[in-house]
């Protein structure tokens, strides 16, 4: 037995997760510092548990006066505050997307889990070794910084569609709730995702959740039944096509992706090739 570091009490869980995932001991059953989470008893564990449990002796008359104790108990505010400031998953956090640039905030690690679709100790795990997480970076907020997040959540009756990008093939879905539950992601993912897609101008990458391209149905019928103008900067060939589907057919490439090309307002060259203009 030997002592590694010392340091303060706010930064043990923290600093017994970086030797933790540093030495790998192998007498620690537990990985996560702080947490039993993964851990199982052994059947004679559970024996033993059980074999002391029944043999508490412990009068009906106790439980049930010990059980109106805790149901007439009242908390003051100051001690509802204490327990959820003690709670470590109580943390602000940002995810800062890799790819977008773009950044969100969350009043807890359980609701940044939350938009993630994980549990919270694995926003606790990557927001400790500040490694990324399905290309969002984890960070803390510091105190006093923290400014709730004002983004809405996109309309969960949105029809929407997905397209997959390696083959091409498209799912359309009538709501949100649907495509999420097919995606197995949480609606907030989703919605943060549609609003990156709008906004975004500058990312040259099409973004994906789990393979699939995702747009709205009603922009997306919009912008097929447009006449486009496709311009091949190699070439400075013009052609004009009678809607989206046609160039993308004509093009070889994913009728979806020219959607998302004029979602995003891009001028650049698609693929460094061409460029889209809707007539």
């Amino acid at each position: 037995m030997e002592i590694l570091e010392y340091c303060s009490k706010v930064e043990v869980l923290a600093r017994e997760q970086f030797y933790l995932d540093k030495f790998k001991p192998e007498y620690n059953i537990l990985k996560i510092a702080g947490s039993n989470l993964g851990y199982k008893h052994s059947v004679a564990s559970l024996k033993l548990m059980s074999i002391a449990s029944k043999s508490r002796n412990l009068s009906v008359e106790f439980l049930k006066s010990k059980r109106e104790v805790m149901l007439g108990r009242k908390l003051s505010k100051t001690q509802l505050e204490n327990m959820a400031n003690s709670n470590p998953f109580r943390q602000p956090v940002v995810l800062s997307n890799s790819q977008t640039g773009d950044s969100q905030q969350f009043t807890s690690m359980a609701q940044a889990a939350q938009f993630l679709g994980v549990h919270m100790t694995t926003v606790k795990r990557y927001l400790i070794s500040s490694k990324l997480y399905n290309g969002y970076t984890i960070t803390k907020v510091k105190s006093g910084l923290y400014l709730p997040s004002t983004s809405g959540l996109t309309n969960e009756r949105q029809a929407v569609l997905l397209t997959d990008k390696a083959s091409g093939v498209t799912k359309q879905f009538s709501t949100m709730k649907a495509a999420c539950q097919y995606l197995e992601i949480s609606s907030k993912r989703l919605s943060n995702y549609l609003k990156n897609n709008e906004s975004s101008s500058t990312n040259e990458q099409i973004s994906t959740i789990k393979g699939f391209i995702i747009t709205k149905v009603d922009s997306f019928v919009k912008r097929y039944s447009k006449t486009i103008e496709v311009t091949n900067i190699h070439t400075n060939e013009i052609t004009r096509y009678s809607s989206v589907s046609s160039a993308a057919e004509a093009l070889g490439i994913s009728a979806a992706s020219i959607s998302t090309y004029f979602n995003r307002k891009r001028t650049t060259p698609f693929r460094n090739k061409y460029l889209f203009k809707l007539i």
